[in-house]
């Protein structure tokens, strides 16, 4: 019955919220329906879908969904990452493989292609056997496990280290957004991205089809334009981009007509008539619009935030005063080191392993501290640096290491990046935390420093000290350290 259904899924979220191990609130988990009655009022039910539907928003809080009608619904996500079948799935229930599995197949977004996105799959043998045969019909591959997945670990102060605490200060977001500034944006000042001439071009749409198995391509064919978008339709599209890039909520009307007066003055380097079938046609390109949308984007950020002065949240924070929190990444085995103040380290891959084990034996390091624990909700430490993105948003950076270096009588705070790969953004987040580091050696006096040391050089060098690591070059034509 529903109710007996409904109990189950009471009892899973109420699971995951009181087991403190997976580290999710209560408010973190979505339960429809399953009231205890049964029966759900309408207004209730339109609430618990609306909030299922807005679960891929940056806004959104919710980490678990439970519902025991969940592949009867109409649910349009991309967020899914595990899905775990609890249904007998019996030959009567004739569920197909896409209503289980569909949903996870679909992209997060955001996420680097250097990551393999996985979607795993848990349930009875009775889902799983179900769809290994009717993924095989439909010659999709696909990996299974009889592992389980390594169990977290627990991360924390110890009393027995505080010889080894760290202090930072943590401080206010100075970057803010004077929206008012708007009205200063001089759309005839801006620089033209294209030239009149480009009109001219005669652009087509082309649709490649390609094996997805082995990415072969096979044929491709120009596809027609429809109708066009009237001109204030397509202007109205871009400005929608610009202020997604720069995080601009709610100032379309303020900056619909700033943007519509660049792109009939100035984008294409003379006066244009916007309505005209030629400047409709380029402007309906998407990547026409990206360009657009990313310059104008980066300006009205330039021109709209403002940079405050430095201000504490907590001047004497403590590395031990940072909550217990879980850790699941680069196990198994837990890294223990001697010269910090936590059990264990919290490193993301090998690299970052690696260094933790060059930190805590380095002669001139004193103690370190790895800061994925800052980007732990309820771990108490909120150790982060808000930077502007090339999109023109601000954005929040959270460094890697803290450590203490011993230098002749004295000691240098320094805050490390290590990359394995540079990414497009690193300049940004690096001069923001190089200037965080400036402007916190002023106000109190200590020695801040920044550097960034880069994967390749680093195990090319094998440095024994961390002086050597930030004093000697390499042969590498990228250097072991980067510092703006």
């Amino acid at each position: 019955t529903t109710l007996f259904r409904s109990a189950y899924a009471d009892a899973i979220a109420r699971f995951l919220w009181e087991n403190k191990e997976f580290g999710v609130k209560e408010s973190e988990v979505l339960v429809i329906h399953t009231d205890t009655s049964g029966e759900i009022l309408k207004g209730d039910l339109d609430a618990a879908r609306e909030a299922a539907r807005d679960v891929d928003t940056p806004a959104n809080k919710f980490k678990v969904i439970v519902s025991v009608m969940m592949l009867r619904e109409g649910w349009d996500v991309r967020s899914v990452t595990i899905v775990l079948g609890l249904r007998p799935f019996t030959a009567d229930a004739e569920i197909l493989p896409e209503q289980v599995i569909g949903r996870g197949l679909r992209l997060l977004q955001g996420i680097g292609p250097d990551r393999t996105q996985t979607l795993e799959v848990c349930g009875t043998q009775e889902l799983l056997d179900t769809l290994r045969k009717q993924l095989e019909v439909e010659g999709v591959g696909y990996g299974t496990s009889k592992t389980a997945p390594p169990a977290p670990i627990k991360i924390e102060p110890m009393k027995g280290r505080l010889a080894f605490d760290i202090a930072i200060p943590l401080t206010k977001p100075r970057l803010v957004h004077t929206v008012k500034k708007l009205s200063d944006l001089k759309p005839t000042q801006l620089k033209p991205i294209y030239d009149e001439s480009a009109l001219n071009q005669d652009l087509k749409l082309r649709l490649k089809m390609e094996f997805a198995t082995t990415d072969t391509a096979i044929h491709e064919e120009p596809v027609a334009y429809g109708t066009l978008a009237l001109a204030n339709d397509l202007i109205g599209t871009i400005t929608n981009k610009i202020i997604t890039r720069a995080r601009l909520t709610a100032n379309f009307a303020s900056l619909f007509p700033l943007i519509s007066q660049y792109i009939a003055s100035r984008c294409f380097g003379a006066a244009v008539e916007v309505n005209s079938v030629k400047v409709r046609t380029y402007l309906s390109y998407p990547s026409i619009q990206d360009a657009i949308a990313t310059y104008v984007a980066q300006q009205v950020s330039k021109l709209i935030v403002e940079t405050r002065k430095l201000e504490f949240e907590k001047k004497d924070f403590h590395l031990s005063q940072t909550l217990p929190f879980s850790w699941r990444r680069d196990l198994p085995p837990p890294l223990e080191c001697q010269r910090t103040v936590f059990n264990f380290v919290a490193s993301y891959n090998k690299f970052e392993r690696r260094f933790a084990q060059f930190l805590d034996k380095a002669p001139d390091v004193l103690r370190f501290a790895s800061l994925g624990t800052t980007e732990q909700g309820d771990s108490g430490t909120q150790f982060r640096v808000d930077y502007l993105k090339l999109s023109g948003a601000i954005g929040f950076y959270h460094p890697d290491w803290v450590v203490v270096q011993k230098v002749g009588e004295g000691e240098v705070n320094w805050i490390i990046e290590t990359k394995g790969r540079v990414w497009e953004g690193t300049d940004a987040k690096d001069e923001a935390i190089a200037d965080w580091c400036d402007r916190i050696t002023k106000q109190t006096g200590q020695s801040w420093k920044f550097v960034r040391v880069n994967q390749g050089p680093f195990d090319a060098l094998k440095p024994r000290s961390l002086i050597e690591a930030l004093s000697r070059p390499t042969t590498d034509s990228q250097n072991l350290i980067a510092i703006p």
